[in-house]
Parts: C-alpha cells; sequence; structure tokens
C-alpha cells in the first residue's frame, strides 16, 4: 500500500470518529476536539507524500533526513493552527492567537527549507 493512501485511510477514520463524538456523544466532544490533531496530520502526510518532490526525497538516503524535517514542520503549522482555531471558535478564548507566532515561524522554516537543496 502507498503510503499517502495508508495516511489517507487513517485520517479518515479519526476524522469520522471526531465527528462522532463532537456531534453525537455531546458529553466526548472534548475528546473529539483532540482528536481532530492527529487526523489532520495524517491528512498532512497523505498530502506530503502525494508530492512526487517529497517521495523521492524521503526515499533517497542522502535527502532523507531534510525530508523528516519538511514533515515536521508541515505537521507543527497544522498542529498550530488547530491548536488556535479550537481555542479561539469552541472555547471563544482570544488566548489561541498565540498560537499564530509559531505558526508564521513554522511556515517560515518550512517554505524555506522546501525551496534550498
Amino acid at each position: 500500500m502507498k503510503l499517502n493512501i495508508f495516511f489517507l485511510i487513517i485520517g479518515l477514520f479519526l476524522s469520522i470518529i471526531s465527528k462522532v463524538l463532537q456531534f453525537k456523544i455531546k458529553s466526548y466532544a472534548y475528546i473529539g476536539n483532540i482528536i481532530v490533531i492527529p487526523a489532520a496530520i495524517c491528512f498532512c502526510l497523505a498530502i506530503l507524500f502525494s508530492i512526487k518532490k517529497y517521495y523521492y526525497m524521503f526515499f533517497a538516503q542522502e535527502t532523507r533526513l531534510k525530508a523528516i524535517i519538511i514533515a515536521v514542520l508541515a505537521c507543527g503549522i497544522i498542529v498550530s493552527f488547530q491548536l488556535m482555531m479550537i481555542l479561539i471558535f469552541s472555547g471563544k478564548e482570544i488566548y489561541g492567537l498565540i498560537f499564530l507566532v509559531p505558526l508564521l515561524l513554522l511556515i517560515f522554516l518550512f517554505i524555506r527549507n522546501w525551496f534550498i537543496k
């Protein structure tokens, strides 16, 4: 099985579980909010492994470390964004904007690592 399909299936499964907990079982809605984060990470990895440049970078021995760094940065972007949105919209807290700083920093580092050889 290709890695992008594997991560996509896991992401879909976690997303379905998350939505069931959020909307059908209201007492476990907070757990549904937390399960969204690994689902988003799986979707991010599915997208990365769908890109040929990244796929070859990951399986080439000399560029594997760079590919792992790019994946960590991309997943960090997703986690920062998800936490910011959960805090702003679910908890009605403006403190979620604190996650805007690491979000922008990680975006900068991701773009820098993606385009530098």
